[in-house]
């Protein structure tokens, strides 16, 4: 209804229907048009590639999606599926909505009110306006008065935290494929199972908290502990890495994760480019982590803004 009719509060639903079906034919359309839509949204929270014309690039920005997004800009996918977009401006479409709902939701966190206006405006648009376009939405969403500025974005991705699998798998993997120079020129394919690897690991017992405790600054374990849970889910402390190498390295001490072991070669060999350049950082902790989410956010300022889409 939002995407098609106009916002709905949830208790309006009935009587939005009863405004706009009147007749025999318009419900046969409206049964129509509502088989078609759950098919789409079906396609888009469940992507394969058989249903997305096997293109990699749509499926993984659809389970980026699922990902991060509670659905609220859903409807303006679904107002841009029912014959208003070719397939490539589709492919546009979905990127855009998961790029901004990650910068604006994910990252600086506004609020769903804000964003279903945004939502509402869009899908009447894209609906009743014909000279309504890919440049005209993102036109739209860059001059959202709640569209964060750079300056926003970058304070509070510096501050990112991700303690979520499968979010933290979409963010990694868009960066690693910003550090390759883009998708065309990722000389290896990052697969769908490629795990996430905590740096500084979920368990600290043995070496690592030797190695904390060391820290001049780390006094007792409650510090310890403290110092860890700070630091544990940051971005920076977040790598992508295979399920067999993540399997044998666990919570091993942090040089003998980079410089591996005798079943895997280390951080400084693994395909993944973000992996290997940990071979920079001779020690981990927090100042390493701070710098990194750094050398991250190169990538991010522009990987999620929007304005350069224009």
């Amino acid at each position: 209804l939002t995407a098609f009719v106009g916002k709905t509060p949830k208790l309006k639903i009935y009587d939005r229907i009863v405004e706009n079906v009147t007749d025999k034919q318009g419900a046969l359309q409206f049964l129509d048009d509502l088989e078609r839509s759950v098919d789409f949204i079906s396609r888009v929270k469940k992507p394969t590639k058989e249903e997305w014309h096997d293109d990699d690039e749509i499926v993984e920005n659809l389970t980026g999606l699922d990902a991060i997004s509670d659905g609220g800009f859903y409807p303006i996918l679904l107002a841009g599926s029912h014959d208003k977009f070719n397939d490539g401006e589709m492919k546009k479409l979905i990127e855009l909505v998961v790029k901004l709902h990650f910068r604006a939701k994910t990252v600086c966190s506004v609020s769903f009110t804000e964003i279903e206006g945004l939502v509402v405006k869009v899908c009447s648009e894209i609906k009743r306006n014909t000279s309504y376009f890919l440049p005209e939405v993102i036109n739209e969403m860059v001059a959202w008065s709640k569209y964060p500025s750079n300056d926003e974005f970058e304070l509070k991705f510096k501050q990112l935290e991700l303690n979520s699998s499968a979010k933290a798998r979409y963010v990694l993997s868009q960066i690693e494929y910003s550090m390759a120079g883009g998708r065309s020129t990722q000389s290896w394919h990052i697969d769908p199972d490629i795990q996430i690897e905590h740096i500084m690991p979920k368990s600290i017992e043995g070496d690592w908290f030797n190695e904390l405790q060391a820290r001049s600054e780390l006094n007792t374990a409650a510090e310890i502990n403290d110092y860890h849970k700070r630091n544990l889910n940051k971005l920076g402390n977040l790598t992508l890495i295979s399920p067999r190498a993540n399997a044998i390295i666990q919570n091993d001490a942090y040089r003998k994760k980079l410089n591996g072991t005798g079943a895997y070669d280390g951080y400084r060999s693994d395909m993944a480019k973000m992996t290997s350049r940990l071979v920079d950082y001779q020690e981990w902790g927090q100042e390493q982590i701070e710098i990194r989410q750094g050398v991250f956010l190169l990538q991010a300022k522009n990987i999620w803004d929007l304005q350069n889409n224009n």
